[in-house]
């Protein structure tokens, strides 16, 4: 698996590619993401277009960011999933903890509407 990271009107996009097995480019990815929050980024979009596979350890590893950022006070969105990828977030319940985007430009007008919850607050979408 490879990454890159991009930016579409100030969201950093992660574009991921190739097959996600969640061995040592998960180190490398997570410590990508934590520059990222460490920037004061607090949405991101992670593209899965071309991504075509993820095993059970990168789908933990996909928790464990998302997790990482909420935490933060941040939204992680994922844009770009393939039908198969879909169902593997369907059987795995992972659907109803992603917001999840057809396209990286619906990923990103989401997130521009997104409004950080208030300390004590309830999220806004």
């Amino acid at each position: 698996m490879g990454y890159h990271i991009g930016n579409v009107d100030g969201i950093p996009v992660v574009e991921l590619s190739g097959d996600f097995w969640g061995g040592d480019e998960t180190r490398k990815l997570s410590e990508a993401f934590a520059n990222l929050l460490e920037g004061g980024n607090r949405k991101v979009v992670i593209d899965l277009s071309k991504t075509s596979y993820l095993n059970s350890t990168a789908l933990g590893v996909l928790v464990r960011l998302h997790t990482t950022v909420s935490r933060q006070g941040g939204k992680l969105t994922l844009a770009g999933i393939s039908k198969r990828i879909h169902n593997i977030f369907l059987i795995t319940k992972l659907a109803f903890v992603f917001d999840t985007y057809d396209t990286v430009a619906e990923a990103v007008e989401s997130l521009k509407k997104w409004k950080a919850p208030e300390a004590g607050g309830i999220q806004s979408t």
